[in-house]
């Protein structure tokens, strides 16, 4: 609410409390990569998730049928039922902002207000990269950048990810490119 960015964090919230929608069969991974490319933002997976949002409610508008919808959603590899989950909880997250009297903004804002809203709830979450992919975070800890991220191979010296998952070894995912300089203040 302080940096005006309330809007884009809202959509973003309620795509991290969702399966991914993006969906990736694996006898078609080459086509969902090709069809999810156009939803990648640079230094941002964040970001990528508002394009999501974006574009599927333009499309929405525009078709006004939830049968031409699900086909929007096969075409572009996205799941219509967590698409649909989505927009439920974005909703309920919005009528809880504003019976707090948050006010949320229609006009975007600035990338830098969006990552560092994130950042605020994220500080544990923030690595330096070691090498190429490989980051220092918190305790010392090294992890890697998701492979499945559309940052993997791309990422600069600082990043803040929505989650660490251990499997084989330790995984930064959901990642964005951050300013170091936004660490201290927080």
């Amino acid at each position: 609410n302080q940096r005006n960015c309330l809007q884009e964090v809202l959509i973003i919230s309620s795509a991290l409390s969702i399966q991914d929608p993006r969906l990736r069969p694996v006898d078609k991974a080459g086509s969902a990569d090709e069809a999810h490319s156009k939803f990648l933002e640079p230094g941002s997976d964040f970001l990528s998730y508002l394009k999501i949002w974006q574009l599927y409610h333009h499309t929405s508008r525009k078709v006004k049928s939830n049968s031409k919808l699900r086909k929007y959603c096969t075409t572009t590899v996205l799941a219509y039922q967590r698409m649909g989950e989505w927009c439920d909880i974005y909703d309920q997250l919005c009528r809880i902002c504003e019976k707090n009297k948050f006010t949320i903004n229609h006009v975007p804002s600035q990338q830098g207000a969006v990552h560092q809203a994130i950042l605020s709830g994220s500080l544990r979450n923030i690595a330096m990269k070691k090498q190429k992919n490989v980051y220092l975070g918190g305790l010392g800890q090294e992890l890697m950048v998701f492979p499945g991220s559309g940052q993997f191979n791309k990422t600069g010296q600082w990043i803040m990810a929505a989650e660490i998952v251990e499997t084989s070894r330790l995984y930064a995912r959901t990642v964005a490119t951050i300013d170091p300089a936004w660490i201290e203040p927080m």
